[in-house]
């Protein structure tokens, strides 16, 4: 609600690269105040476009190579639209409503019940998920209800991006490499992990996290899970390949991926950092490992880290290995993953939440028993409230208040 809100009490500067940017490229300018349209896209620049795709969809979508290569939220949204503005529109116009094009509003009112709908999904997902991992109830709820006061998190619900859907992809890989690790102990098992692997694919339609997805092979290949891993992959890659030659073969398109061409996700590291001396590489891992742990406290918060710390060390002294090989493969692969893409932000690091929340709640029980039984839920809702709030008392809103003689006007 706060985040809805925004547009309302604060306001990013009309300065801003992001704005200069977005205006340069629709020819307004960049000199103007901030009109109202501009206010409810300040929370996300690219909310526009995902509108207007998901609006016209596919339509408007074969113009905007930039998201071809993941189109899964714009078709989404575009379903859910039609769906509501058909039910609407059934008195009326019989079966042809649900044909017909949605209208602005009613698109951008079905985005945020796309977005909710992506949200509950998600923590729901995720408390069940730690309950199939066999953690406590109260490790699994308060695991839950953190993720879902997660600052890169909730931040999202107020934009229209696929970036809100990545965290429910994490959530949806795990589940995914939890049933395989079932179904793989019975007979033909590994074959069955075929399903799960177009359903990897379908997810990289939506926002290919590949930092997720080798999590979870990594977990499999522990195991020695060999077909399932190769099952799964194989679908994964055929699903994406197949998508990439409709778009190429079948409508003539050019397949683009802008964290590519643009962002140079992955090229510079062979155009740029194998040709530097080592002491150059050395360096700049150096700082970029600072960086990383800088953008890790913007996500979680020290309270929420040092907790973490206290879960890792309590499953050192109880010998949990295979745990704590999971943990620091889930770390690793992200570590990996920011720096290859070199995209910093508090939702890449946060995409790890599936660790950090129940290893630091682990942690502060472990501490909490030390106390009289009588205290144990006060002293967990005090670290909860202190660890929420302290998280986005010290990482406030990135926008400055609205002047009040602007706020009048907006109305």
């Amino acid at each position: 609600m706060l985040g809805w809100s925004a547009p309302l009490t604060f306001v990013r500067p009309a300065d801003s690269s992001d704005w200069i940017t977005f205006r340069e490229k629709l020819g307004y300018d960049i000199n103007a105040p901030l009109s109202w349209e501009e206010r409810f896209f300040q929370l996300s620049v690219d909310s526009r476009g995902y509108l207007l795709v998901m609006q016209d969809f596919p339509g408007r979508f074969w113009k905007d190579i930039g998201r071809v290569n993941r189109p899964g939220y714009m078709v989404a949204g575009n379903i859910v639209c039609r769906t509501v503005s058909g039910i609407v529109r059934l008195p009326f116009r019989g079966i042809n409503g649900f044909f017909q094009p949605c209208i602005y509003s009613v698109t951008w009112a079905t985005a945020f019940l796309l977005n909710w709908t992506i949200y509950v999904s998600a923590v729901l997902g995720f408390y069940h998920l730690l309950n199939y991992w066999q953690f406590s109830g109260t490790i699994a709820l308060l695991s839950a209800m953190h993720l879902a006061m997660a600052r890169f998190f909730t931040w999202r619900l107020a934009t229209i991006s696929s970036s809100l859907p990545v965290i429910a992809l994490a959530v949806a890989v795990m589940w995914i490499v939890s049933i395989i690790y079932k179904k793989a102990k019975t007979l033909n098992g590994d074959y069955w992990a075929i399903l799960p692997g177009l359903w990897l694919g379908g997810m990289a339609w939506v926002k290919p996290q590949y930092d997720i997805l080798a999590v979870g092979w990594s977990v499999l290949l522990y195991f020695r899970y060999w077909r399932a891993v190769i099952g799964s992959f194989v679908m994964h890659i055929v699903f994406v390949g197949t998508w990439i030659a409709i778009v190429i073969y079948g409508f003539s398109l050019p397949y683009v991926n802008f964290e590519v061409t643009q962002y140079r996700s992955g090229l510079w590291l062979f155009d740029d950092f194998i040709h530097w001396s080592w002491l150059e590489q050395l360096v700049y891992m150096i700082d970029y490992t600072k960086l990383y742990i800088s953008i890790a406290h913007t996500s979680y918060g020290v309270v929420i880290l040092g907790a973490f710390v206290i879960g890792i060390i309590v499953f050192i002294m109880q010998k949990r290995w295979r745990w704590l090989a999971f943990v620091t493969v889930a770390i690793v692969w992200n570590y990996l993953f920011i720096f290859a893409i070199r995209r910093y932000g508090d939702l890449y690091t946060g995409e790890i939440f599936y660790v950090i929340y129940p290893l630091s709640i682990w942690g502060i029980s472990y501490l909490i028993q030390k106390a009289p039984a009588q205290w144990h839920n006060r002293l967990l809702g005090i670290y909860f409230v202190v660890a929420v709030f302290g998280n986005w008392a010290l990482h406030p809103w990135r926008f400055e208040p609205v002047p009040l003689e602007q706020w009048y006007q907006l109305f």
